[in-house]
């Protein structure tokens, strides 16, 4: 019951916080300067070690991708690297992997430092 509340707490306060990240992103693009933004924010969220570290990069990515399911696990030193990528819901994304623009499907687990590329 109180891990369910914490866990409650830890996801508001993660959207809370990313939702500055995701601001910043948006202005940046009204200034013609998103391409600058987007990836400051991917490293920044990457290195957070930990429990709170993957809440704040879920949040993040919920804010800034195409689509992201609310029950995706993205671990510490993972980036995504393009805004139009696409997370299912039971998705892993592994420590230090690498995803462009990729739309991946339901249940998904993306190993450690696998490189999804962008393109056919």
């Amino acid at each position: 019951m109180i891990r369910q509340l914490c866990i409650r707490l830890l996801n508001g306060l993660s959207l809370i916080v990313t939702s500055v990240a995701a601001g910043t992103c948006w202005l940046a693009g009204l200034s013609g300067r998103s391409a600058l933004m987007y990836p400051f924010w991917t490293h920044v969220f990457a290195s957070l070690p930990g429990y709170p570290g993957m809440m704040l990069r879920r949040a993040f990515y919920r804010w800034m991708l195409q689509s992201c399911a609310s029950g995706v696990a993205i671990q510490y030193g993972a980036l995504i690297t393009q805004r139009r990528a696409s997370l299912g819901p039971g998705v892993y994304v592994g420590p230090y992997a690498l995803v462009g623009w990729a739309d991946i499907g339901a249940n998904t687990l993306v190993g450690s430092r696998a490189s999804l590329l962008s393109g056919g």
